[in-house]
C-alpha cells in the first residue's frame, strides 16, 4: 500500500467504521478490499469516512430539529387550547 508509519493511525480509523477503537474482521477484510490497488483507493476511502461522519452529523441535526419542533408543535397546541376556551367563555 506504500503507507507512510504515521499515516496508519489515519488508515485504522478510516478501516474502524464504527468507531470502537477495535478493527473488526469485517471492518478489515472490507477495508482491505477497497485499499487494493493505487493511492486512488485510498482517496475513495477517505471520502467514504467524511461522507459517514457528515451524515452522522446531519442526522443529528435533523434529530435536534425534530425534537425543537415537536416542541414547538406543543407549545403552539397548548397556547390554542388556552385561546379555545377563552373564546368559548366569551361566547356564552
Amino acid at each position: 500500500m506504500n503507507v507512510s508509519p504515521a499515516e496508519a493511525e489515519y488508515i485504522f480509523n478510516l478501516v474502524d467504521v464504527d468507531e470502537s477503537g477495535e478493527v473488526a474482521f469485517e471492518e478489515f477484510l472490507g477495508g482491505c478490499l477497497r485499499l487494493h490497488g493505487p493511492a486512488k483507493s485510498l482517496d475513495m476511502l477517505i471520502n467514504m469516512q467524511e461522507a459517514r461522519k457528515e451524515r452522522l452529523a446531519l442526522q443529528w441535526q435533523l434529530e435536534m430539529f425534530t425534537a425543537k419542533l415537536s416542541h414547538l408543535t406543543e407549545f403552539l397546541e397548548h397556547k390554542f387550547a388556552v385561546l379555545d376556551a377563552r373564546t368559548a367563555e366569551l361566547l356564552k
